[in-house]
């Protein structure tokens, strides 16, 4: 049982090619249940930090693997991300975010900063990003939203870029293997 001011705070493991843990997504939860309510996703984000930095800790929670934290476009540009770790976290840029020449150049200044930045649930090419994913790190594909043929396109697509590419929803070996063969990073 939750009460008022309960803040849950799921971690996924991100693997690599031999599948050893590299980081974690760290995503919010409203209550014990395995999915998030999320009603504003700038106070959405700014729980997962709360937990991070205050209750938990990074260290408890990250270990010495790097955290991957959903950002909307309006915590992008507001002066909470300049309180995150530049080593340890990785701003994922959720899909929802219109790439606009001033987050273009927000995420050009958070680089500089040293901060990496990741593409969230990416699955279709559109022309918004094709500023964006020369200066992303990693571009996490979405294996839901595409079939095999697509997701071949897409991956030899993006391997034009200097991102890393990472499977997300992987639910067999097969897949795993078959995104390992398309030069997959992390999954």
């Amino acid at each position: 049982m939750t009460t008022a001011g309960d803040i849950f705070l799921a971690r996924q493991p991100i693997l690599d090619r031999s599948q050893s843990i590299v980081a974690y997504e760290l995503l919010f939860r409203s209550g014990q249940q395995n999915f998030a309510q999320i009603e504003n996703e700038l106070n959405a984000t700014a729980s997962v930090i709360i937990s991070l930095f205050n209750e938990m800790g990074v260290q408890s929670v990250l270990g010495n693997e790097r955290g991957f934290i959903n950002v909307s476009a309006e915590f992008l540009m507001s002066d909470m991300i300049k309180l995150l770790p530049t080593g340890q976290i990785v701003i994922e840029l959720l899909e929802t975010i219109e790439i606009t020449p001033l987050i273009l150049d927000q995420c050009h200044k958070l680089k500089q900063h040293g901060f990496s930045l990741a593409l969230d649930d990416f699955a279709i090419m559109q022309a918004q990003y094709e500023h964006l994913l020369p200066i992303v790190d990693v571009i996490k594909v979405d294996l839901m939203q595409l079939s095999s043929d697509e997701l071949t396109k897409t991956a030899r697509k993006l391997r034009e870029y200097p991102a890393k590419l990472l499977a997300e929803k992987v639910e067999t070996r097969e897949q795993f293997e078959h995104c390992k063969q398309l030069g997959f990073h992390f999954f």
